[in-house]
């Protein structure tokens, strides 16, 4: 059975070309359904207003002192648009739409590529395996988005560069790499690892590599020369500086890899996984029937999505393996095996796994000991997610080698990759319990818990009550106040926390640029328990000398610059919203 090699057929219409339309308009509509899941006013909303600000005029590392805000910068023109045409109203599913838009348009190039010497099933296999994986399963355009996708399209591009071979395919490969390091600086090993192999990989080909150092050289030419002219290189290392000061106090890298690790294989062991990893030997076991072989490597991935249903009655906090970036994760370890072992038969398949496995492995390490989050929600993923597209073009190639039609391989890998990016919107449990529709405000549109949707409607309720139009806004620790106000905001960080001593940088911004904030929000919970958190904190301890002591106003506290108690808007209506 051909099932997947062999590439594309220039003179007649390969009859897997209507399947991958047919499924390709099924996932646009399965993923326009899926942006409208959940609601977060953490990680969520924070990149989101990092484009609001840039998009108002902010300058990164000169307004906006976090090179994370650089993720952003691919909605930044959207952004702009919606918000002189729309304002802030259903922002946050405007956004999540346009990083569809910019997921989609990935996938394609990587199925592009792949068609050069793919049939039309393991291409798209392989492309929506790399760009569908999200850390928080969110879908937003972020510092742990892009860097994904464009790693993918750097991985894809690149084989096809050396399979053609074609300077213009190596073109594409060395602009993504070069976005992947701009987008997310954690990204930048991973990214090196995977140009070097190309690198070696193409040596014997001039246009290859002249294709490669062109389009990764050109785009990174640019952003040096932006970055000199307009913020500045003293800005540039200001920021650096600043993020390493407030970050002093987080665990060591060395104990991060290990935490992430150890999180992972407990996860790997776990009785829910157990399943799958029958499977997966009985996949890599030459003694038995080829179909057998054929149809435990397709099971797999329907078995590893276990652990996500096992967790669906919790709220809150999922199992590893019950979001996509570590159901990736633990995919690509079980599938390896049995995939690697028979690449040798299929020279397609070894040289992606050439060019795929030590960018992830490399890029693993590098984002576990970079990143403060949880291994469960898989925020190490996207230097990952390329391994994970190979692994399903040679989980097709092989299942139809031994008799598996490819249709059966494809939607065994990517119905359970895609109900486990639902069953948990990042704070959110599984869609049939986060129900409620939100009818006005930057969630518009979206879909969460009750609770949830009293929360939004709070913050609706109470921002336009404490905050006039037009007045400049402080929030600590809450960065979902910025996109329920029009006015700027008045920080050097879009999430301004409890960094204690480091917030002096704060302070000597503020007093510099003489922009003391109108309003100040402080959730709640820091506010409730303000002298712990101001006892080494010089923003709080200003904040309390000359704006006086917050005031509850439901989800935040408020400080208002001119010592006003009552907001000018009228006494907020929580009750009206379920909060008391």
């Amino acid at each position: 059975m051909d099932g997947g090699s062999g590439g594309p057929r220039p003179r007649e219409r390969d009859p897997q070309s209507r399947l991958v339309a047919a499924l390709a308009v099924a996932l646009a509509c399965f993923a326009l359904w899926r942006v409208r899941q959940g609601v977060d006013h953490g990680d969520g909303a924070h990149v989101v207003a990092q484009a609001v600000r840039m998009a108002r005029g902010a300058t990164p590392f000169v307004d906006e002192m976090n090179a994370q805000a650089l993720g952003a910068l691919l909605a930044v023109p959207f952004t702009w648009v919606w918000l002189q045409v729309v304002g802030l109203e259903g922002i946050v599913l405007a956004s999540r739409v346009w990083y569809l838009a910019l997921a989609f348009s990935a996938g394609a190039l990587c199925y592009r590529a792949l068609r050069t010497g793919l049939r039309p099933l393991p291409a798209l296999a392989g492309a929506v395996l790399a760009c569908t994986p999200t850390a928080y399963n969110l879908l937003v355009t972020s510092y742990n988005t892009v860097p994904g996708l464009a790693l993918a399209v750097a991985t894809f591009a690149g084989w096809a560069a050396l399979t053609r071979p074609s300077g213009r395919w190596a073109a594409v490969g060395g602009l993504a790499l070069a976005l992947a390091v701009l987008s997310h600086p954690a990204s930048l090993p991973a990214a090196a690892v995977l140009g070097l192999v190309l690198l070696v990989l193409a040596r014997h080909r001039a246009g290859v590599v002249r294709g490669l150092l062109l389009g990764g050289g050109g785009l990174s030419l640019l952003v040096l020369v932006w970055v000199v002219a307009g913020p500045g290189l003293g800005a540039l290392l200001e920021t650096l500086s600043y993020t390493a000061d407030y970050q002093a106090g987080r665990p060591h890298p060395l104990d991060r890899v290990q935490d992430t690790t150890g999180r992972l294989v407990r996860a790997l062991v776990a009785p829910a996984t157990w399943p799958a990893i029958c499977l997966a030997a009985l996949a890599a076991l030459p003694p038995l029937p080829d179909r057998a072989r054929g149809a435990a490597l397709a099971l797999v991935p329907v078995a590893m999505a276990l652990p996500a249903l096992l967790s669906l009655p919790t709220e809150g906090q999922p199992v590893v393996g019950a979001t996509s970036g570590t159901y990736a994760i633990l995919l690509c370890a079980l599938l390896l095996l049995p995939v690697a072992l028979s690449a040798r038969q299929e020279p397609v398949l070894r040289l992606l796994l050439l060019v795929a496995g030590p960018t992830a492995v490399v890029g693993l390490l590098t984002y576990a000991a970079t990143t403060s989050s949880s291994a469960r929600w898989g925020a190490v993923v996207p230097p990952v997610v390329p391994l994970l597209g190979v692994l399903g073009v040679g989980v097709v190639l092989l299942c139809a080698r031994r008799g598996v039609a490819p249709g059966i391989a494809v939607a065994c890998l990517l119905l359970p990759l895609l109900g486990v990016q639902s069953l948990h919107a990042f704070r959110d449990p599984a869609p049939w319990v986060a129900h409620v529709r939100i009818p006005e405000g930057p969630n518009a549109g979206l879909r969460t818990t009750p609770g949830r949707a009293a929360e939004d409607c709070g913050f609706r309720t109470a921002a336009a009550s404490w905050i006039a139009p037009g007045e400049s806004v402080l929030a600590y620790a809450g960065p979902a106040v910025y996109l329920y106000t029009d006015g700027p905001a008045a920080t050097n960080i879009v999430w301004l926390a409890g960094f204690g001593k480091a917030n002096r940088t704060t302070v000597e911004r503020l007093d510099e640029q003489g922009a003391w904030p109108d309003v100040v929000t402080v959730l709640a919970s820091v506010a409730r328990a303000w002298d712990e958190h101001a006892a080494d904190d010089p923003l709080l301890r200003r904040l309390e000398r000359d704006y006086g002591e917050p005031v509850p106003a439901g989800p935040f506290w408020v400080l208002r610059r001119d010592g006003t108690t009552t907001p000018p808007g009228g006494e907020p209506d929580l009750a009206a919203c379920g909060l008391s």
